[in-house]
């Protein structure tokens, strides 16, 4: 009876076990989390990977009854498989700190004459975050470490509620990094 106990212990020890795989993209938002911050419920998640030269690159998108109110979030991290390959700090530096020629303001790339979608900062989230939005459209990027995260809310026709609500679940992202 005691080696059958002793078994049993070294079985169920999670010491012993292989690493889990890490949770996938779409566990970084609770669909409970969205439902609060959204005021409508998640019908489904649908995670896929885009081919990101040099980066993994992680989607999921939350889809919200109604609709208009899903929510989208991509993650860029390393690509362990290319360890040589430009870091996804170094893209969020070609897109938020392009250099200057020395004679005229560097523009990220964002900037686009006439339009107001140029890269906003945004205190305290992450090591640094921008907004890219206007009266229609908004999304909040975040870079924390070498990791870097793309996040949109639909549903909201005012760009402060849209800004706020990335915000929100911008943070519960960034606890579970």
């Amino acid at each position: 009876m005691s080696y059958l106990l002793c078994t049993l212990i070294v079985v169920l020890n999670p010491a012993d076990q292989p690493p889990q795989e890490p949770a996938g993209v779409c566990s970084l938002i609770a669909a409970t989390e969205i439902a609060e911050a959204q005021g409508a419920t998640v019908k489904e998640t649908k995670a896929s990977a885009p081919d990101r030269k040099g980066n993994t690159a992680e989607q999921c998108f939350y889809v919200v009854e109604p609709f208009e109110r899903s929510v989208s979030l991509e993650v860029t991290r390393p690509d362990p498989r290319q360890p040589a390959s430009a870091a996804p700090r170094e893209q969020w530096n070609r897109l938020f700190h392009p250099a200057s020629n020395g004679t005229a303001p560097a523009k990220n790339a964002f900037s686009s004459p006439g339009k107001k979608k140029n890269a906003r900062p945004i205190e305290g989230l992450g090591d640094e975050a921008f907004w890219i939005g206007d009266g229609q459209v908004g999304a909040l990027y975040v870079l924390k470490g070498e990791v870097y995260f793309r996040l949109s809310v639909g549903g909201w026709t005012d760009e402060t509620i849209r800004l706020q609500k990335s915000k929100e679940l911008a943070e519960k992202v960034l606890k579970r990094l």
